[in-house]
């Protein structure tokens, strides 16, 4: 089986760990294959490297090693590429990881085969303005949030043309069942089981208590428009936490579920109630 290494380059630890999986891998009997820059990093005899689609490409599965940001870059490259996904924790949470970082045994069975592969949704996002348009793919969430922390944004949803409400708050979240139990979470929205196919919407702190999050079945589209009256500042389209587009007056921003989805290994066969039992109180 072979498998494409990918870590987060920025710190020690994630590589010593990353070093730590492709050795195991390896010696049960894994190919593992890496960017030439990751390689460079691990400095491994017998990872083969070269050019990183290429290598990509060639590989079972990709192999996500460090915390839930990486995971999150990852996962946009593993969909791409039509590749399950597995994470090892080199963090803290690891909410999507499955293997831990001293635990490193698990990895035998991915090796032999003894997993299975869950199905997450992925976010289809679009920032469109004067008729021009950036499109991205969101695990977790995309946010519309303000850019000056003094200010507060006013904007309109609407589902399939109908308007859903006007908001004023501190911005609008846009959620998968994934993302459910992270940003959306710490905003007042609900825990969604991941297996259904759903998108889920949160205001951020909003100037009203009876705006709350709802959730829309998967065949609808949201279309999110912000009012500027002049004196509100840009907003920020920020998707999977990595700020992607700067949002004028008359922009709007498109979501909805994406026809490409992520497949994650699951080694652990634990009920996801489970899993956000343990993970939710380590949180406090």
């Amino acid at each position: 089986m072979q498998f494409f290494l990918m870590t987060n380059l920025q710190k020690a630890q994630t590589i010593e760990v990353a070093r730590r999986v492709a050795e195991r891998l390896m010696a049960t009997g894994g190919v593992v294959r890496a960017s030439q820059e990751t390689a460079d990093a691990l400095g491994l005899e017998g990872v083969l490297s070269g050019e990183f689609e290429r290598q990509l490409r060639k590989c079972d599965m990709v192999v996500a090693v460090g915390g839930d940001g990486t995971i999150f870059h990852c996962a946009m490259y593993a969909a791409s590429a039509s590749r399950p996904i597995l994470g090892v924790n080199a963090g803290r949470l690891g909410f999507l990881s499955q293997v831990e970082s001293d635990a490193l045994e698990d990895l035998d069975r991915v090796v032999s085969g003894g997993y299975k592969l869950m199905r997450r949704a992925l976010l289809e996002v679009e920032a469109r303005h004067e008729g021009k348009s950036q499109s991205f793919l969101a695990l977790n969430d995309a946010v519309i949030t303000r850019s000056n922390l003094g200010s507060i944004a006013d904007i309109s949803v609407f589902c399939n043309h109908v308007l859903v409400g006007d908001y004023r708050a501190d911005g609008i979240i846009f959620a998968t069942p994934t993302g459910s139990t992270a940003y959306s979470l710490s905003a007042g929205g609900p825990i969604v089981d991941p297996a259904l196919d759903c998108l889920i919407m949160t205001p951020i702190c909003p100037h009203s208590i009876y705006d709350r999050s709802i959730v829309f079945s998967p065949e609808k589209t949201l279309v999110s428009r912000p009012l500027f009256d002049g004196h509100q500042d840009a907003l920020h389209l920020v998707v999977d936490g990595q700020v992607t587009a700067r949002l004028l007056p008359g922009a709007e921003v498109r979501v909805r579920l994406s026809d490409k989805y992520v497949q994650f290994v699951d080694l652990q066969n634990k009920d996801f109630y489970q899993i956000i039992n343990q993970k939710l109180r380590l949180r406090g």
